[in-house]
């Protein structure tokens, strides 16, 4: 994974819920690089990360129970969906959180033009009973999966691909293809793996499609 020169740090407490878990719970959200991280309150490694160049805020018009509820919207063609809802009582942390992630959007834009893919290996399991750790390459234009009999495939092939906000599924992510049609959670070794997943991913797709 590349990383650029602006590097950014902010942790925030807010209430998050999902439209799988509508229950409110409190997440730190840490703003870092080009990510936003996201921990249980309390605990110190996040359990997933979204990448701040392929989301968007929106003011919600659902959720008139609580306060100044905003959502946060996919906005890569492989992840457009709500990822969550997020409020707080305190109205300036909901203000700086909209507007850093504006702004590290923004600054996302300017940067990738010149940030090139890299090749990348990562060993990935997926979430089913009985199941082996796989060895994914990024390389090219192309997706190499190695398993019982390997497949390989371009981006282009590629239908589905978000994370998981759940702290239950650690390092998560959705995944589906035209070769894979069964849309399957997939797990990193890490979660620096996982970022780097994420972030190699993004950008393959983003510059070959």
């Amino acid at each position: 994974m590349v990383i650029t020169t602006f590097i950014f740090v902010m942790k925030m407490h807010l209430f998050c819920s999902t439209p799988k878990n509508p229950e409110w719970k409190i997440f730190r959200f840490e703003f870092k690089d080009f990510f936003l991280e996201i921990a249980r309150e309390g605990v110190e490694s996040p359990f997933t990360a979204l990448h701040l160049g392929m989301i968007e805020i929106r003011l919600c018009t659902t959720k008139m129970d609580k306060p100044d509820v905003i959502e946060v919207w996919g906005t890569h063609r492989l992840s457009r969906i709500l990822y969550a809802y997020i409020f707080t009582y305190e109205t300036y942390d909901l203000i700086d959180f909209v507007e850093k992630c504006k702004e590290m959007k923004a600054e996302w834009e300017r940067e990738s033009i010149n940030i090139q893919p890299q090749t990348l290996s990562a060993t990935i399991k997926p979430r089913t009973l009985m199941s082996m750790n796989q060895i994914w390459k990024l390389n090219g234009n192309m997706i190499e999966i190695e398993k019982f009999q390997n497949v390989r495939y371009h981006y282009s092939n590629i239908t589905i691909f978000y994370p998981i906000i759940d702290p239950s599924h650690k390092n998560t992510f959705i995944y589906q293809s035209k070769s894979m049609p069964e849309m399957v959670e997939y797990k990193t070794h890490s979660f620096e793996d996982f970022k780097k997943f994420i972030f190699e991913l993004s950008l393959h797709t983003m510059k070959q499609i």
